[in-house]
Protein backbone atom coordinates (compact mmCIF):
# COMPACT_ATOMS: atom_id res chain seq x y z
CA UNK A 1 0.00 0.00 0.00
CA UNK A 2 1.42 3.22 -1.08
CA UNK A 3 1.66 6.31 1.05
CA UNK A 4 -1.69 7.82 -1.13
CA UNK A 5 -3.11 4.87 -0.22
CA UNK A 6 -2.44 4.53 3.57
CA UNK A 7 -3.17 8.69 3.70
CA UNK A 8 -7.13 8.17 2.01
CA UNK A 9 -7.74 4.82 4.51
CA UNK A 10 -6.64 6.74 7.65
CA UNK A 11 -8.77 10.08 6.57
CA UNK A 12 -12.08 7.60 5.77
CA UNK A 13 -11.28 5.78 9.07
CA UNK A 14 -10.80 9.21 11.19
CA UNK A 15 -13.95 10.67 9.86
CA UNK A 16 -16.03 7.72 10.47
CA UNK A 17 -14.28 7.28 13.87
CA UNK A 18 -14.69 10.56 15.11
CA UNK A 19 -18.80 10.56 14.13
CA UNK A 20 -18.94 7.59 16.47
CA UNK A 21 -16.85 8.21 19.15
CA UNK A 22 -19.11 9.89 21.17
CA UNK A 23 -21.88 7.07 21.29
CA UNK A 24 -18.33 4.46 21.50
CA UNK A 25 -17.80 6.32 24.85
CA UNK A 26 -21.13 6.56 26.03
CA UNK A 27 -21.38 2.92 25.79
CA UNK A 28 -18.43 2.47 27.41
CA UNK A 29 -18.96 4.43 30.35
CA UNK A 30 -22.59 2.38 30.68
CA UNK A 31 -20.59 -0.48 31.83
CA UNK A 32 -17.28 0.71 33.75
CA UNK A 33 -17.70 3.90 35.51
CA UNK A 34 -14.24 5.21 36.50
CA UNK A 35 -13.35 8.18 33.75
CA UNK A 36 -9.81 6.82 33.46
CA UNK A 37 -10.73 3.27 32.78
CA UNK A 38 -13.14 4.00 30.87
CA UNK A 39 -10.66 6.35 28.50
CA UNK A 40 -8.38 3.49 28.32
CA UNK A 41 -10.81 0.99 27.12
CA UNK A 42 -11.68 3.62 24.38
CA UNK A 43 -7.84 3.67 23.58
CA UNK A 44 -7.85 0.18 22.89
CA UNK A 45 -10.76 -0.12 20.97
CA UNK A 46 -9.43 2.73 18.82
CA UNK A 47 -6.18 0.81 18.21
CA UNK A 48 -8.21 -2.39 17.38
CA UNK A 49 -10.80 -0.79 14.90
CA UNK A 50 -7.61 0.71 13.69
CA UNK A 51 -6.23 -2.58 13.10
CA UNK A 52 -9.63 -4.26 11.48
CA UNK A 53 -10.64 -1.45 9.93
CA UNK A 54 -9.58 -3.56 6.39
CA UNK A 55 -12.00 -5.84 7.37
CA UNK A 56 -14.97 -2.78 7.72
CA UNK A 57 -16.97 -3.52 4.29
CA UNK A 58 -17.55 0.27 2.94
CA UNK A 59 -21.21 1.28 2.99
CA UNK A 60 -22.24 -0.81 6.25
CA UNK A 61 -22.77 1.20 9.33
CA UNK A 62 -19.81 1.99 11.07
CA UNK A 63 -20.85 2.62 14.23
CA UNK A 64 -22.98 -0.69 14.48
CA UNK A 65 -19.36 -2.74 13.66
CA UNK A 66 -17.12 -0.85 15.80
CA UNK A 67 -19.59 -1.68 18.78
CA UNK A 68 -18.87 -5.28 18.32
CA UNK A 69 -15.34 -4.80 19.06
CA UNK A 70 -16.14 -2.49 21.74
CA UNK A 71 -18.26 -4.59 23.79
CA UNK A 72 -15.59 -6.96 23.13
CA UNK A 73 -13.08 -4.98 25.14
CA UNK A 74 -15.67 -3.93 27.38
CA UNK A 75 -15.53 -7.68 28.46
CA UNK A 76 -11.87 -8.27 28.53
CA UNK A 77 -11.55 -5.16 30.98
CA UNK A 78 -14.17 -6.67 33.05
CA UNK A 79 -12.44 -10.26 33.44
CA UNK A 80 -9.20 -8.32 33.98
CA UNK A 81 -10.97 -6.48 36.97
CA UNK A 82 -12.77 -9.19 38.15
CA UNK A 83 -11.03 -9.74 41.42
CA UNK A 84 -12.16 -5.89 42.50
CA UNK A 85 -15.24 -6.77 45.07
CA UNK A 86 -17.14 -3.59 43.89
CA UNK A 87 -17.72 -5.00 40.58
CA UNK A 88 -21.10 -6.44 39.04
CA UNK A 89 -21.39 -9.95 37.81
CA UNK A 90 -20.66 -10.73 34.18
CA UNK A 91 -24.13 -11.21 33.34
CA UNK A 92 -25.17 -7.66 34.71
CA UNK A 93 -22.51 -6.31 32.73
CA UNK A 94 -23.75 -8.46 29.74
CA UNK A 95 -27.25 -7.24 30.08
CA UNK A 96 -26.55 -3.84 30.80
CA UNK A 97 -24.20 -4.01 27.74
CA UNK A 98 -26.77 -5.05 25.49
CA UNK A 99 -29.56 -2.96 26.67
CA UNK A 100 -26.94 0.26 26.00
CA UNK A 101 -25.96 -1.31 22.64
CA UNK A 102 -29.26 0.09 21.31
CA UNK A 103 -28.11 3.81 20.24
CA UNK A 104 -31.84 5.13 20.65
CA UNK A 105 -31.99 4.60 24.57
CA UNK A 106 -28.24 5.87 25.62
CA UNK A 107 -29.60 9.10 26.01
CA UNK A 108 -32.83 7.76 27.70
CA UNK A 109 -29.99 5.63 30.25
CA UNK A 110 -28.19 9.06 30.58
CA UNK A 111 -31.27 11.02 31.50
CA UNK A 112 -32.73 8.75 34.08
CA UNK A 113 -29.20 7.68 35.21
CA UNK A 114 -29.02 11.77 36.42
CA UNK A 115 -32.69 11.64 37.36
CA UNK A 116 -31.91 9.11 39.84
CA UNK A 117 -28.32 10.65 40.70
CA UNK A 118 -30.36 13.54 41.92
CA UNK A 119 -32.93 11.58 44.20
CA UNK A 120 -29.27 10.26 46.11
CA UNK A 121 -28.91 12.33 49.10
CA UNK A 122 -25.87 14.30 49.21
CA UNK A 123 -23.71 11.98 50.72
CA UNK A 124 -24.30 9.23 48.65
CA UNK A 125 -23.83 11.18 45.56
CA UNK A 126 -20.39 13.07 47.49
CA UNK A 127 -19.07 9.16 47.92
CA UNK A 128 -20.04 7.73 44.49
CA UNK A 129 -18.09 10.93 42.98
CA UNK A 130 -15.13 10.16 45.60
CA UNK A 131 -15.22 6.67 44.31
CA UNK A 132 -16.27 7.23 40.46
CA UNK A 133 -14.91 10.14 39.38
CA UNK A 134 -12.14 11.07 41.65
CA UNK A 135 -11.05 7.28 41.75
CA UNK A 136 -10.92 7.07 45.77
CA UNK A 137 -10.77 3.38 46.83
CA UNK A 138 -12.79 2.36 50.01
CA UNK A 139 -10.16 2.72 52.27
CA UNK A 140 -9.89 6.05 51.20
CA UNK A 141 -13.20 7.09 50.72
CA UNK A 142 -13.50 5.73 54.50
CA UNK A 143 -10.77 8.25 55.61
CA UNK A 144 -13.03 11.18 54.38
CA UNK A 145 -15.76 10.15 55.44
CA UNK A 146 -14.80 8.97 58.93
CA UNK A 147 -16.31 5.46 58.37
CA UNK A 148 -14.88 2.04 58.24
CA UNK A 149 -14.05 0.23 55.22
CA UNK A 150 -16.58 -2.36 55.43
CA UNK A 151 -19.55 0.08 56.22
CA UNK A 152 -18.11 2.39 52.64
CA UNK A 153 -18.56 -1.23 51.17
CA UNK A 154 -22.09 -1.76 52.52
CA UNK A 155 -23.24 1.79 51.25
CA UNK A 156 -21.35 1.52 48.37
CA UNK A 157 -23.64 -1.70 47.36
CA UNK A 158 -26.93 -0.04 48.99
CA UNK A 159 -26.07 3.09 46.33
CA UNK A 160 -25.76 0.47 43.59
CA UNK A 161 -28.56 -1.32 44.53
CA UNK A 162 -30.63 1.26 44.38
CA UNK A 163 -29.67 3.35 41.49
CA UNK A 164 -29.79 -0.05 39.60
CA UNK A 165 -33.74 -0.06 41.11
CA UNK A 166 -34.47 3.77 39.92
CA UNK A 167 -32.73 3.46 36.54
CA UNK A 168 -34.52 -0.32 36.00
CA UNK A 169 -38.10 1.67 36.98
CA UNK A 170 -37.06 5.27 34.83
CA UNK A 171 -36.73 3.09 31.80
CA UNK A 172 -39.88 1.04 32.25
CA UNK A 173 -41.58 4.24 32.20
CA UNK A 174 -39.93 5.65 28.96
CA UNK A 175 -40.41 2.40 27.28
CA UNK A 176 -44.28 2.53 28.20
Amino acid sequence: MDKDDLDAKHAAFMRLFLQCEPSIYAFIRSAIFSATDANDVLQEVSMVLWKKFDEFEQGTRFDCWAMKFTRLQILRFRQKRSRDRLVFGEELISQLIDESSSQSRVEEMRKALRNCLRKLNPTDRQMLTKRYTEGFTGRTIAQHFGRSESAVSRTLNRIHTTLLLCLKKGLQEVGN
